[in-house]
């Protein structure tokens, strides 16, 4: 597994405090390509420290930004400490209107979308097979590295006890107004081929 460092935080974007982790947590970037870390870096003057500590992109490739032991404010709470933050690159919500399709920044969408209903949409933007097999890798070896349980929650609907919960989980577990990972995500299959793996 390669893992790239080019797009590392500045201390400023994340809370340099040691802490165990017990939870591996996979979410959205909500943007193309690094554009939520080059965001960031950029123009938030050190400011804002909600980012992953991983991204992986369409292409499968990985990248990390800061350090497993520290930690972000990924989940807008207190439990952000105990978890390992996984982005992929996916924009989320697909919207069409007069037979075009369009992103949650208004751009025209022209790529293949995945359908189904789900909270208050029907199209949604697909991973690739390319995330699916680097994001099985990087769980793995999180997983080992952390010492954390190979539980894996199979569905990305709230959970009231989630913040208990070891393992690898979603964060629209943790709250409703969360939309990812989207129905697109095969959340059966990720969990078996977790399971398989030692």
């Amino acid at each position: 597994m390669e893992i790239n460092y080019e797009y590392k935080l500045k201390t400023s974007n994340y809370i340099r405090v040691i802490s165990d982790k017990k939870q591996i947590v996979l979410g959205n970037t909500y943007s193309y390509g690094l554009n939520h870390i080059l965001h960031t870096i950029n123009r938030n003057a050190g400011t804002y420290n909600k980012c992953p500590h991983f991204t992986i992109l369409k292409n499968g490739k990985i990248y990390q930004h800061f350090e497993t032991k520290f930690y972000s404010n990924y989940l807008d709470s207190e439990y952000s400490k105990d978890i390992i933050s996984i982005a992929l690159e996916n924009i989320g919500e697909i919207f069409e209107e007069n037979g075009n399709f369009y992103d949650i920044y208004n751009n025209k969408y022209d790529g293949v979308t995945f359908e189904k209903k789900w909270k208050n949409c029907n199209h949604w933007e697909k991973y690739t097979e390319e995330q699916f097999t680097s994001c099985i890798t990087l769980c793995n070896f999180l997983l080992k590295e952390n010492k954390i349980e190979k539980n894996i929650v199979p569905t990305n609907v709230q959970k009231n006890d989630i913040s208990n919960f070891k393992g690898i989980c979603y964060r629209s577990n943790y709250d409703s107004k969360h939309y990812d990972l989207n129905p697109s995500w095969d959340f059966e299959k990720f969990k078996t081929k977790i399971e398989e793996n030692g």
